[in-house]
Order: structure tokens, then C-alpha cells, then sequence
């Protein structure tokens, strides 16, 4: 509905314009003719540049109706001011031809854009299209005026020439900013406005044509520059007509301002005049379509400026919907995985299983931890792109480190009947600041992927550390296997996302194709590189290498889990899901505690409120009172409870969970799917935390 509306209105506008021009076009011919007539001095023809403005302005249809209607005003005109015959056929007959000639050529050379954006365009315009239209045109009415008239052709060739060459210099320009309704969307003022400049405007040109040893003459222009910065290109089209209208009857009364000189003959004043017009036109047109310009440019800016805030709220509405969308996946995994690994676990522990089913669990484990590693991939890739990787930088003892990583693996290499080596070459003892956590995840993830291709033969790791400069070391690490190799073709994506060396690969290895990219993001965060030279068929060499400072300070070693007793520690599990209840109770059980259970907060804060507690192990997400609300109502209660450790027990991991966890009120956390060993040692700490402070 709106954009038939606005069709209809832009049709409405195109009518409009077509018989305003028509209008003009005939009044100008009135002016023309009474001026002749009167004065006997030929003055401006105004009317060939509003057809060709006209014809290149308006739809083609709405052009045709303006020329009919303005032919026949000529006509009119001719006929009621007596003109011959003859000349009521040939006048009119030459403006046609020159309307269409001049028309032909612009559109022939300017198609694609019509509309004059600068002054570049008028001149080009006017130079290419409208000059040689006047001069061949203005050729053919000397020979008219030579056959029919009996007339000089270069007296004729001359009057017609330089007479419609300063109208249509005039009017041509003028009608085609004034149809243009995009040159003055910047420049909307109320017709009061409009009324206050033009009015303001024709004074200054009266006062200055009244008093002729005034220089009053000078400020015309001025005026004529304020008014178009204010109101635009139409206002300085429609001020240049309001300057010849309040100047041409004058000098043809006879006043003379400073700019024309009173002993001059009537026909040099009119045609200085009409210079004087054209060019304060051209000139303030000039400026006019510059500031259209820049009005367009600064609406243009503001738009895609709005378009881009748009497109980045949308992109961080759909960042956060991933994050929320992962975070809702890795809860979701989570949560089954924490009974599938914890009852295997329980299931493993006995001793009377036959051993072909002590193998099935522990391939169940297995099968639980590859999945467990899928999720955390994703999460880290997550992190990563998201920029919320944060380091801890600390004193780490890089051979320590890949002792351990190797320590780590060395089951598996053994289970495939694989040589695993280290090879080390630097210093003995010496500490460097990096990220001990995310170094040792780059190395086991290049361990473990040497060991997966590495069907016999050995895996090698090569750690080189040579000082680069004082306090700064260059380290690097390799990881050499006699696997299956990769093709140079492949290589060029092993680090991307989701990418492998081959198709086949994921259904012969397995692998979510996120480790690679995820070191490859380490690295570069720690402004260090990563690697690969292969050779399909005889292995694969994996290299890491940056730079470290060095320290005095003591590497911190990677200390053993605390062995805590927890015979007879009494704690609170809260869980709405059975399963993750059960498989809790049953490994603190295992481990001596006596445990209570509760499904809900509320259960929970009513627990905690009469019974005392070593600590509370607090599921976040459930149904009503969720864990956050439930350990903030726990402390607010009087007496001892208010300070039991609540450990919050989640399949939320994200950092941003953990954080809100904290917030609330809870000591630590421990993420699903539950480890018992980092249960039972964050457990045994905080009970132990907490035995010491009521001791004291």
C-alpha cells in the first residue's frame, strides 16, 4: 500500500512539473516577445533550456506532454501577438530542433546518469551537449533569416547564438535541480524561510539598481551564497531567477548600478547583464551541489552507520546465542556423561568382574572421555574466538613439563607397543614464565594425535631451549612419530577448524578436527608458532616454537593431589537428577563420607538449617530454587551454617559460570562429568579448611 501511494505521488509530482514547465516556458515567451516589441533589443531566450531541462528530467511521457503543451503556448503567444506566419513556423520549428538535438546528445553520451551532482557535470553538459546544439542549430537560423527575413547571417548567427546560449547556460542547470528531489532533502525549510531569502534577496537587488554610484551592486552575490547554503540548489536556482526578475525590468527602465556602465547602449547592458546572472548562477550552483554532496555523503555515512551498528547488535545477538547454545549442549552432555563415567568407574572398582567385562567398562571410559574431550574442544574453540582465554603466567620448568605430558601418555604408547623418546637439549633447572596449564594442553594434544596415527615405530618429543638474549629464551618443541604422514595437499588445513587431512580420517580415527586449530589459537595468543613437515607414508614432525623469559624464581612443580581421610565426613549432595544423586553418594561413600541427599533448593537450605554439615556439594541448575538462590539463602542463615563451604557440583564449566558461582557465595567448583580424584581432593580441602577455622 505505502509504495503504491508512493508511486501515485511521484506521478502526481511528474504532472505537476510537466505543466509548470509548460507554464514557465509560456511566460517566457510572453516576456521575450513584449521585450522585442518594445525595446526593439533582442534579449535572453530563457525558453530552449527549460525543454532540454525538462525532456532530460522528467519521464519520457511526462517530457512529451511538457513539449505539446509548451509548443502550443508559443504558438498561442505568436498568434496573439501578431507574428507572421512564416516566423510562427520557423521560430518554433528551430527551438524543436535544437530541444531535440541537444536532448539526442546528452542522453546519447550521459545515459546512465542523468542528474547533475557537480559542477563537473553542468559544464560537461552544457559544453558537450548544449553548445554544439546552439552553434548547429543557431547556424540553420541564420539561413532562415537569410531566405525568409532577408536578414545578415552573422548579425542573425550572432543574436541567436549568444541569446540562447546564456538561457539555456541559465535555465538548463536551474530546471533540472529544481525536479531533483534528492539535490534538497538536506535543505527542507518553510516556505517562510524560503520567503524571508528571496524577499531579502530582491531588495538588495532593487537598492543596488536604484542608487547607481552605490556599490550596493556587490552584495548580490553574497546574498545569493547565503541563500544557497540555506535552501540549497533550488534556492539558488530560484534566487538567480529572482535576481532577473527584479534586474531586467530596471535596466530596461534605465537604471544603471556600478557594475553597467550608463553610457552604454541598451543591448550591451542587457547582455553584460545577462552575463552577470549566468555567472553568479553557475558559480553559486556551483557551491549549491557541493553541499547537496556532502548532505548526501553525510546521510549516506549515517545510514550505513546504522546498518553496521544494526549488523554488529546482530552479530552479538547471534555471538551470544552460540555461546548460549554451547553452553546449553556442554550442560546438556555433561550431565549423562557424569552417570555414564561415574557408575563405570564404581562398576570398575570391583573385583569380582570377569575380565571380559573389566574390559567393556574400561572401553566405556574410554569411549565417555573422547566425548568428554569433543565438548571441551568446543568450548576452548569457543573461548578462544570469543577472547576469553585468560593466562596464568607462573615459573614452570619446561623439561619437568614435558616429562610429565609424556608421563601422561606413556599408557597409551604402551598399549599400542610404541618406543616413546625424549630428547632435551638445554639448560638443567632453569624456570621460564609461560601458561604451564595451556602448554601442557598443546603438548598432549600433539602427543595424543602422534600416538592415534602411529600405528608401530615410536613417538620422539625434542625440546631445544638456546638463549635469544638476556633473560630471553627461544624454546622449541617437536613431536616426531613414524606414523601414517600427511599429504602435502592436506597440510595447508590441518590447522584449520573442523579440518583433517582427509575425509577418511574422522571415520578411521575419530576427532571433532578442533584440537589442531585450538593449538594452532594458543600459540598464536602467546606470539608463538606452530608447524608441520610430513611425508606421506613415514611420519609426521609437529613443532611449536616462541619465546620465554626466564627467572630466578622456583619452577612450581605440579604437586601430587593431597591424600585427605574423609572417614566419617558428613555432607550435603544436592541434585534434582537421581542419577547424578546416586553415582555422587556412591563415590563419597566409597570414600567414607556419610552423605545426606536433597533434590531441590529449598530441601537443601532446610537441610543446611538443622543438621551441621562439613560441606555442601550444590548442583546449580534446578527446577524452582535454583543452586545460586539456595546458597545465598544458606548465607543469610544464623549460627554455624551460614559459613559451610558450599562446593558447587555443574555440567556449567564456562569460566563465566564458575565466576557466578563464586559470586554467590559458593568456595570452588567442580564441573561435570565429576573426577573423583579432583572430588575427593577439593572436598578434603575445603572439609579440612573448615575443621581448622572452628578448631581455632
Amino acid at each position: 500500500m505505502a509504495g503504491w501511494l508512493d508511486l501515485q505521488t511521484d506521478e502526481r509530482d511528474q504532472a505537476v512539473g510537466a505543466c509548470a514547465l509548460a507554464a514557465v516556458f509560456t511566460v517566457c515567451a510572453i516576456l521575450t516577445k513584449v521585450i522585442n516589441d518594445v525595446t526593439g533589443v533582442p534579449t535572453i531566450w530563457l525558453g530552449n533550456g527549460l525543454l532540454v531541462g525538462g525532456l532530460l528530467a522528467l519521464r519520457p511521457r511526462w517530457g512529451v506532454v511538457m513539449l505539446v503543451l509548451s509548443m502550443f503556448g508559443d504558438v498561442m503567444v505568436d498568434l496573439f501577438t501578431g507574428r507572421s506566419l512564416k516566423a510562427m513556423i520557423v521560430y518554433p520549428g528551430l527551438d524543436l530542433i535544437e530541444t531535440l538535438l541537444a536532448v539526442w546528445i546528452a542522453r546519447r553520451f550521459w545515459a546512465s546518469s542523468l542528474r547533475l551532482k557537480n559542477i563537473r557535470d553542468v559544464i560537461s553538459i552544457l559544453a558537450f551537449a548544449c553548445i554544439p546544439a546552439v552553434a548547429i542549430v543557431g547556424a540553420l537560423a541564420g539561413l532562415a533569416n537569410v531566405l525568409f527575413f532577408g536578414r545578415e547571417f552573422l548579425i542573425s548567427y550572432r543574436v541567436w547564438f549568444f541569446a540562447d546560449l546564456l538561457g539555456v547556460c541559465m535555465t538548463l542547470p536551474a530546471t533540472m535541480v529544481i525536479l531533483d528531489p534528492r539535490h534538497n532533502r538536506a535543505f527542507q525549510r518553510s516556505l517562510g524561510e524560503h520567503m524571508a531569502f528571496y524577499g531579502g534577496l530582491a531588495g538588495v537587488v532593487f537598492l543596488a539598481f536604484l542608487q547607481p554610484t552605490s556599490p550596493l551592486s556587490f552584495l548580490i552575490f553574497p546574498a545569493l551564497i547565503l541563500a544557497t547554503f540555506r535552501l540549497g540548489p533550488r534556492g539558488a536556482a530560484f534566487g538567480a531567477a529572482v535576481v532577473a526578475a527584479v534586474a531586467l525590468p530596471m535596466t530596461l527602465q534605465g537604471a544603471a548600478p556600478a557594475l553597467l556602465n550608463d553610457r552604454w547602449a541598451l543591448v550591451d547592458r542587457l547582455q553584460v547583464l545577462h552575463l552577470f546572472i549566468v555567472t553568479v548562477f553557475i558559480t553559486s550552483l556551483a557551491a549549491a551541489l557541493e553541499l547537496s554532496k556532502q548532505a548526501s555523503l553525510r546521510r549516506l555515512l549515517v545510514r550505513r552507520d546504522r546498518i553496521a551498528r544494526a549488523a554488529r547488535a546482530k552479530a552479538l545477538a547471534a555471538n551470544e546465542a552460540k555461546g548460549q547454545f554451547l553452553a546449553n549442549m556442554s550442560h546438556e552432555i555433561r550431565t549423562p556423561l557424569n552417570s555414564i563415567l561415574g557408575f563405570t568407574r564404581l562398576l570398575s572398582d570391583r573385583q569380582d568382574l570377569p575380565s571380559d567385562v573389566q574390559r567393556q567398562l574400561r572401553l566405556i571410559d574410554q569411549s565417555g572421555e573422547s566425548l568428554l574431550t569433543v565438548v571441551n574442544d568446543v568450548l576452548d574453540f569457543s573461548r578462544m574466538e570469543a577472547g576469553q582465554i585468560e593466562l596464568d603466567i607462573r615459573p614452570t620448568d619446561m623439561r619437568r613439563l614435558v616429562e610429565d605430558a609424556l608421563a601422561i601418555v606413556a599408557c597409551d604408547a604402551l598399549a599400542k607397543g610404541l618406543d616413546l623418546r625424549l630428547e632435551y637439549d638445554g639448560p638443567v633447572g632453569q624456570a621460564h614464565l609461560i601458561d604451564d596449564r595451556r602448554a601442557r594442553q598443546v603438548l598432549l594434544n600433539l602427543l595424543n594425535n602422534a600416538i592415534k596415527f602411529t600405528a608401530a615405530g615410536s613417538v620422539t618429543l625434542r625440546l631445544k631451549i638456546a638463549p635469544l638474549k638476556p633473560g630471553i629464551d627461544d624454546i622449541r618443541v617437536e613431536v616426531a612419530d613414524t606414523g601414517v604422514g600427511i599429504a602435502p595437499a592436506a597440510q595447508e588445513n590441518l590447522f584449520r577448524r573442523f579440518s583433517q587431512a582427509d575425509s577418511s580420517v574422522s571415520r578411521s580415527y575419530g576427532g571433532s578436527g578442533l584440537g589442531l586449530a585450538i593449538c594452532k589459537g594458543l600459540m598464536e595468543l602467546v606470539g608463538g608458532r606452530i608447524g608441520v613437515t610430513s611425508t606421506l607414508g613415514q611420519g609426521s614432525t609437529f613443532w611449536i616454537e616462541g619465546r620465554a623469559r626466564t627467572t630466578a624464581a622456583s619452577a612450581r612443580a605440579a604437586e601430587p593431589p593431597a591424600a585427605f581421610d574423609l572417614t566419617g565426613v558428613r555432607l550435603l549432595l544436592v541434585d534434582d537428577h537421581p542419577m547424578n544423586r546416586e553415582v555422587g553418594a556412591a563415590l563419597l561413600t566409597a570414600a567414607g563420607c556419610v552423605v545426606d541427599t536433597a533434590e531441590s533448593g529449598e530441601e537443601a537450605v532446610a537441610l543446611a538449617a538443622g543438621k551441621p554439615y562439613a560441606a555442601i556439594l550444590m548442583d546449580v541448575h534446578m527446577p524452582g530454587m535454583d543452586g545460586l538462590a539456595a546458597t545465598r539463602v544458606i548465607r543469610g542463615l544464623d549460627g554455624p551454617a551460614a559459613h559451610i563451604p558450599i562446593i558447587a557440583m555443574s555440567a556449567d564449566a564456562l569460566p563465566q559460570h564458575v565466576a557466578k558461582c563464586l559470586e554467590a557465595g559458593m568456595v570452588d567448583h567442580v564441573a561435570k562429568p565429576i573426577r573423583r580424584e579432583d572430588l575427593f581432593a577439593k572436598v578434603g580441602r575445603w572439609t579440612a579448611a573448615e575443621s581448622k577455622s572452628r578448631a581455632a
